[in-house]
């Protein structure tokens, strides 16, 4: 995977909705598109469990806390895999 710089991770992200990790070609490759999609997918699913983190329902309250936990660590991973290339 290509090494990127913060600057080509936006452009990056526009693309990742364009271009199917499959057809990815030039600066970035299948490995990068599919984290861009896998990322802001990520985030659609932490801004829908962290209201629920303050459920009444204890299972639903712990099942929340540990997506948006899962989620965000999954995130930080993808990205420290794009920007270092490691």
């Amino acid at each position: 995977m290509k090494l990127l710089r913060r600057g080509a991770l936006l452009g990056l992200l526009a693309s990742a909705f364009v271009v199917s990790p499959a057809q990815a070609a030039g600066p970035y490759d299948a490995s990068s598109v599919m984290f861009a999609q896998m990322m802001v997918h990520h985030q659609g699913a932490i801004a829908m469990a962290t209201p629920l983190m303050m459920s009444k329902n204890a299972e639903v309250a712990a099942l929340c806390k540990s997506i948006v936990s899962g989620q965000s660590a999954e995130i930080k991973e993808m990205y420290r895999i794009m920007t270092t290339g490691k």
